[in-house]
């Protein structure tokens, strides 16, 4: 049982559905999705779930800990890259406006 897991599995489908949906707009030529809002105390519950599990005693609970903060931090990653994604659809040159710009 890996009592801190539950939250990291939600994030992990939340974006997955997110990078599905920059795949289809990018293969159907549709906008960006706009980047998702991450709950800023998820990281600290997640701090905190794993802070007692390592601090239990049990070998298995505080290894099963460590890999959901390692889980977490490669989340993290992708959620720096959805934001970064996301905002680069509203850097691009709308069409209207490239072309009364040669014009």
């Amino acid at each position: 049982r890996k009592p801190c897991a539950g939250r990291l599995d939600e994030e992990a489908q939340s974006i997955r559905a997110w990078f599905v949906t920059l795949g289809d707009s990018i293969a159907h030529g549709t906008s960006v999705p706009p980047p998702q809002r991450r709950d800023p105390a998820t990281r600290s519950r997640l701090l905190e779930c794993t802070r007692q599990e390592i601090t239990s005693g049990q070998p298995g609970r505080a290894r099963d800990a460590l890999i959901m903060l390692w889980v977490d931090e490669h989340l993290e990653m992708l959620w720096r890259l959805e934001r970064h994604l996301g905002r680069m659809d509203d850097e691009q040159p709308q069409p209207q406006a490239a072309s009364a710009a040669v014009a």
